[in-house]
């Protein structure tokens, strides 16, 4: 370590100071001991374990070197050691990187560029440890000095500029950490820089940026918590302790708040004169003014972050701001209309267009500059509102003309409009507020500061109001900029439309999305926020520039995309304008004669580019508001639509395709509307209890009539609509797949494909006529799939068998398809599996039975349940869907389904996914398969285990609520928890795998019960531990642990049933008492009465009576066995009695369940689903339900009784713990009087604590 750190004195002088220190301390240890891990310790201190071997600069840089190599081994193990010295960085380390850093001249760049990248890594993960982790980093305060000075002298000295970027990001993850407490100077430090005259302009530019990335990088500060340093002797003095502690804790994280806040506020005035001066000397071109535009720019973009690290909403701004703001906004007038600059006539073309280039940026920045002070300061900013509305609204939008503003870079033109739609969102800036009467309960200083507030407010409220009314002058103005500059089509997109209409029309797509960011959406997001707050004079504005345009004779090019822009933002803010414009009366007037009268047209190929554009905007505007038809004129307008999918012009037909699946996705929710209705109304059988009848009742009554009247004309509007569906399916159904043949990109053919999709989901077992058209389709569009594929693979790696023996060929062998994006590959197939999904949900067996669909289904399968491929990593999960719907439609296992196990094998083996593999196994084995799984034998029973101790470990975790101890740092302080770890959550996926699990082995114990009690023992075995686990309390478990629980119950029950020696193997090796824990778990689980079954939900009422029937079915054959000693113990044989009684009380009740069972019809209640059905099949042979209950406790109390002394001294002992009528119902039971019912309270009837509530488990 010594002779590290000496090797190390002959760097630069920024090193030289710390190296001495680090020396000294290090001789000052070692006179103490006697090695270099007791010198480690004396650096580091004694809560921190030694290291290994000190750092050098060789050892890192051969590391480096490593990760470079083209050699796998050599460059996988340095990549193991970065990682791992990233994650805690040891002293020396961080020390070692820079100084690679520093050798400019000897080292190769990209070597030294990863030296920095790994420090800024290592710094970012382990600098100081906030909070959450509770982990602290091994850098010491000293070497933590160094680093922050040499990051600095390194970052303005480094002659590669991705270099230096990388430094001062190095330096902002120190900033996030260290500023203000332990780096109070860094800001003033680079602003010196920024500022020095002396310094070269490099210097000067990187100063400012980093002081830019600092404080963007300050957003996401946070404030650590240390607890003082305790005496060496461990006792604290007078008055200390742990609430003195948190005092002085508090005021030194509201100290430490508070010089952040002052720092930052230092910083602004200085960050503005910079900005003013390279602002003003930009715009006069003064000398070098290609450097002072990015100082400007950097500048802004720092008032920005500052702006923005305040907190909203402040009272007032910062110092200065308003004359920063102000020569903002006279610097963004003078670059909006340059022609009144005169010194740009002196420079060349050439650098005009650099000037121009450079003042569009800068604008750029000044104008987030100004959203920030009017999203963080709306209050205070209300006053500068009316001059930056002029600005924005009638010196650029309404002024410059469309070119112009087409020509800004797309930020600046989306700047534009922001700033008017949030000035329109601000709550501060609306009547509501500015307006409203103030409360009379203020005090006198508080109502004056409120009205001096409001004051402001109604400043911006008016000028709001006065640009949004059409007798202000620059409503309609406004209006038509908008839609001129912003919405309307220009000269390009007409050009890529006639190009490429697939690419125009992805194009279109993504600007309808909703993280869209670009002019287009933006515009049409700022005339929509003017209809929400405007009203009707926006609406009229909007309405007479669609009349003007329409009226236009004869009409323009201009004219009609100005029509067709007009048109999309009626579409848009519909919801606005639906009380002006009756869509039913303009669809008559005019879309419909429109779309029939030009249908021609766009079927043979001879419209124009204009007719196209309106054509396709009529038929998205019948998509966007369709809804709004009734009768038969939806009926006409769908299949007007339907009919543009044979459009020549593809741009058309796609349009077309989209709003096809608008209107039927409108269906399909009034049909997931009236499904929820039926459900909701579905008489139950069985007596439900006097809380389901008042709930019902008061349903009933809060219906009436009106809902009533609702449904009925739901429904009548879905029977007309799918009556139409069904008169067009075949031309619908022949335009897509036509259409598919002149497509080239995945997402047009993806479109396509959910359009059929939803087509056959609306459209039900009504498909069937229409199946041979699809499964004509199917093996072409599968073929079409194979050849996107990015890599051919062989039918034996389960990837692309669409070629064996199909006969098919792709539709198109065109270039340019996405051939080698795995992403669209994925989404291709994800469409196909998903029309294939709903295929067979609705047909079941006769669309599994047909050849061509099954030429598609099982290679479709094989593909995306392979392992070997990108794609199926992404697919498996929507093709476990497919498999699942397919084995379900078929009374027996086909051969092309036998297949696909060794896939199966490679998914249990994997582990990821066996949450829905579990129930395809199932599936298997329910419809008689096992024999074809027994090779997997060892793979179900390894991943059942899995799954059990999986759910254990995670359980234990949950449920574990014991703080850890705070660790230590190096200088012995101790982070303070600022609350103690409770249960940490158990994952969903966890505990559906564990289910998935326990339903799989219980359904293996029905079918084999000879065999599986070995082949799953050690699963079993782990069912058991967890249940009986001692680090579980008896309540406050998770719910989702609780509801594995009693599945593994369920099952270990099942087992127990006919195997009650098994019982002893079960808990053996388990911690002592692991017999009496889980019998106490047992019981209370299964004499549980959950809240949904105390309701009277039916579905909970039936698995209850199931969950107290098997567990006492269970318990009685280990008293027969006497395998179970614990049994005995009082208390827990008084529980064991009185879920028994409980258990001859449900009798009745489990009967009319069982009936409920066999009632079940094939084809309505099963869906045609063979393992559904074959599931009931054995729940109707389940020896539980067959038994005879009252007989098996009445043998069971004679047995306990028998066992223990006698009946007498069981009716003694149970008169001890329950009430008297338990009493008399165990002696009935005992003369064998078994048939009797009582309706008595259920705490009264078998005393506190025997029957728990699922709350009490859970509290």
């Amino acid at each position: 370590m010594i002779g590290y750190l000496i090797s190390l004195f002959n760097a630069r002088s920024c090193f030289k100071e710390l190296l001495i220190a680090c020396i000294e301390s290090a001789l000052a240890a070692y006179e103490d001991t006697a090695g270099l891990a007791d010198i480690s310790m004396a650096l580091l201190g004694p809560e921190i374990s030694p290291i290994p071997n000190a750092f050098s600069v060789e050892q890192v840089l051969h590391t480096i070197q490593g990760a470079l190599s083209n050699d796998s081994s050599t460059r996988v193990a340095a990549e193991t050691h970065i990682r791992a010295w990233e994650s805690d960085a040891a002293p020396g380390f961080l020390v070692s990187l820079l100084r690679i850093v520093e050798q400019q001249q000897s080292i190769d760049g990209s070597i030294r560029l990863l030296a920095v990248v790994i420090a800024k890594n290592a710094v970012g993960s382990s600098w100081r440890k906030t909070l959450g982790t509770r982990e602290w980093s091994r850098v010491p305060d000293e070497e933590k000095a160094l680093v922050k000075e040499a990051t600095v002298s390194l970052m303005l000295s480094e002659p590669l500029e991705r270099l230096a970027t990388q430094l001062a990001l190095l330096l902002t993850n120190i900033a996030r950490f260290d500023f203000p407490g332990r780096a109070p100077n860094m800001l003033n430090q680079l602003l010196n820089v920024a500022g020095s005259q002396d310094a070269p302009p490099t210097q000067r530019l990187r100063a400012m940026k980093a002081l830019y990335n600092v404080l963007r990088g300050l957003s996401t500060k946070r404030f650590v918590i240390e607890t003082p340093q305790q005496p060496v002797n461990g006792s604290a003095g007078p008055g200390l302790g742990p609430m003195a502690d948190l005092r002085q804790l508090s005021q030194q994280i509201n100290a430490e708040r508070e010089l952040f806040k002052d720092k930052l506020a230092e910083c602004f005035q200085p960050v503005g004169r910079l900005f003013g001066a390279h602002c003003e000397a930009f715009a006069s071109l003064a000398p070098g003014w290609d450097f002072h535009a990015p100082m400007a720019k950097a500048a802004a973009s720092s008032l920005t972050e500052l702006l923005m690290l305040a907190p909203t909403p402040s009272e007032t701004l910062p110092e200065g701001a308003v004359e920063v703001l102000g020569k903002m906004h006279l610097a963004m007038m003078a670059f909006t209309h340059l022609q009144n600059n005169a010194a740009l006539a002196g420079i060349s073309p050439q650098q005009r267009r650099m000037w121009e280039d450079l003042a569009g940026k800068l604008c750029e920045r000044m104008t987030r500059c100004v959203i920030a002070a009017l999203d963080h300061y709306a209050v205070p900013f209300a006053i500068m509102v009316t001059p930056f509305l002029e600005l924005y609204v009638e010196n650029a939008l309404i002024s410059l003309d469309a070119a112009t503003v087409r020509a800004m870079r797309a930020k600046r033109r989306v700047g534009l409009v922001r700033f008017i739609a949030k000035a329109l969102l601000n709550p501060f800036y609306r009547p509501e507020w500015a307006a409203s009467s103030l409360p009379l309960a203020l005090l006198p200083p508080d109502r004056r500061q409120l009205e001096a507030s409001r004051s402001k407010a109604m400043v911006a409220q008016d000028a709001l109001a006065r640009m949004l009314s059409l007798s202000g002058g620059l409503c309609a103005p406004l209006v038509e900029a908008i839609i001129s500059k912003y919405v309307a089509l220009s000269p390009e997109e007409l050009e890529e439309w006639r190009d490429d209409p697939e690419s125009y029309a992805r194009s279109m797509d993504v600007e309808s999305g909703p993280d869209a960011d670009t002019p287009r959406p933006i515009g049409v997001g700022l005339l929509l926020c003017m209809l929400e707050r405007g009203g009707d004079d926006v609406v009229m504005a909007l309405l007479k520039l669609a009349q003007r345009m329409q009226a236009t004779s004869p009409p323009t090019q201009e004219s009609v995309l100005m029509r067709e822009a007009c048109y999309r933002c009626i579409g848009e803010g519909f919801n606005h304008i639906s009380t002006v414009v009756n869509f039913s009366s303009w669809y008559a007037t005019e879309l419909s004669p429109q779309l029939m009268a030009r249908l021609p047209e766009f079927l043979n190929g001879t419209q124009d580019l204009s007719s196209s554009v309106l054509q396709a905007r009529a038929l998205w505007l019948l998509g966007v508001c369709g809804s709004n038809l009734g009768g038969e004129q939806w009926c006409g307008a769908y299949q007007l639509v339907v009919q543009h999918m044979a459009s020549k012009d593809l741009v058309v037909a796609l349009t077309a395709v989209s709003s096809s699946l608008a209107l039927t996705a409108a269906i399909m929710d009034d049909q997931a509307a009236l499904d929820q209705h039926e459900a909701a109304n579905k008489p139950k059988p069985g007596m439900p209890n006097l809380m389901t009848l008042q709930l019902q009742e008061t349903a009933a009554q809060q219906q009436g009539d009106e809902v009533d009247e609702i449904i009925a004309e739901t429904k009548a509007r879905v029977e007309l609509r799918v009556n139409s569906l069904s008169e067009t399916m075949s031309v619908a159904l022949g335009g897509c797949f036509a259409m598919l043949e002149r497509l080239v990109e995945v997402e047009s053919m993806v479109r396509v494909l959910q359009l059929v999709s939803v087509l056959v989901e609306v459209m039900g077992v009504r498909i069937l006529p229409h199946v041979g058209i699809l499964a004509a389709a199917l093996p072409h569009i599968w073929a079409t799939a194979s050849s996107h594929l990015a890599t051919p693979r062989s039918l034996g790696s389960g990837a692309s068998p669409g070629s064996k023996g199909s006969g098919t060929t792709p539709y198109s062998s065109k270039t340019g398809a996405s051939s080698e994006d795995t992403g669209a590959v994925v989404r291709l197939h994800s469409a196909l599996i998903a029309v294939l999904t709903h295929l067979v949900g609705k047909l079941r067996a006769v669309a599994v039975r047909d050849p061509q669909i099954a030429g598609v289904i099982f290679p479709l399968l094989n593909f995306s349940t392979s392992l070997g491929s990108q794609e199926s990593e992404c697919l498996v999960e929507e093709a476990f869907r497919l498999w699942n719907t397919t084995i379900c439609s078929l009374p027996e296992v086909p051969q092309q389904m036998l297949d696909l196990l060794p896939h199966l094998g490679a998914l249990l083996t994997r582990g990821k996914d066996n949450a829905a593999v579990f129930p395809i196994i199932e599936s298997y084995l329910l419809l008689g398969a096992a024999a074809a799984l027994h090779p997997l034998s060892n793979a179900i029973q390894t991943s059942l285990e899995r799954a059990s101790n999986d759910i254990s470990k995670a359980v234990v975790s949950s449920s574990s609520s014991q703080p850890s101890v705070p660790p230590s740092s190096a200088n012995g302080k101790s982070v303070l928890p600022m609350a103690s770890r409770g249960p940490q959550s158990l994952s969903p996926e966890t505990a559906a795998e564990a289910m998935a699990a326990a339903a799989l082995a219980d359904v293996m114990l029905q079918l084999f019960p000879q065999d599986t009690p070995a082949l799953l023992s050690s699963t079993f075995r782990s069912m058991a531990s967890l249940v009986a686990h001692p680090s579980l309390p008896l309540q406050g478990v998770n719910v989702k642990a609780l509801n594995v629980m009693e599945g593994f119950l369920e099952v270990l029950g099942r087992l127990l049933l006919t195997g009650p020696g098994l019982y002893a193997a079960l808990l053996e090796g388990l911690p002592e008492g692991a017999s009496a824990r889980f019998l106490d778990r047992w019981l209370q689980i299964a004499s549980a009465r959950f809240l949904e079954e105390v309701m009277g939900v039916r579905t909970m009422a039936m698995l209850g009576r199931y969950r107290r029937r098997i567990a006492i079915a269970s318990m009685s054959s280990l008293v027969a066995a006497d395998t179970c000693p614990d049994i005995y113990e009082p208390l827990k044989l008084v529980r064991v009695v009185s879920l028994a009684l409980q258990a001859v009380l449900d009798n009745n009740e489990f009967r009319t369940d069982q009936t409920e069972l066999d009632s079940l019809d094939f084809k309505n209640d099963l869906a045609e689903d063979y393992v559904m059905a074959r599931r009931l099949s054995i729940t109707r042979n389940d020896p539980i339900r067959n038994m005879n209950i009252p007989e098996k406790v009445r043998l069971l109390l004679q047995q306990l009784a028998l066992r223990i002394g006698g009946e007498d001294f069981l009716r003694n002992l149970v008169q001890q713990h329950a009430s008297l009528r338990v009493c008399g119902q165990l002696a009935s039971v005992l003369q064998g009087v078994t048939d009797f019912s009582d309706s008595g309270d259920d705490e009264l009837l078998y005393g506190p604590g025997l029957l728990p509530s699922r709350n009490q488990l859970l509290s």
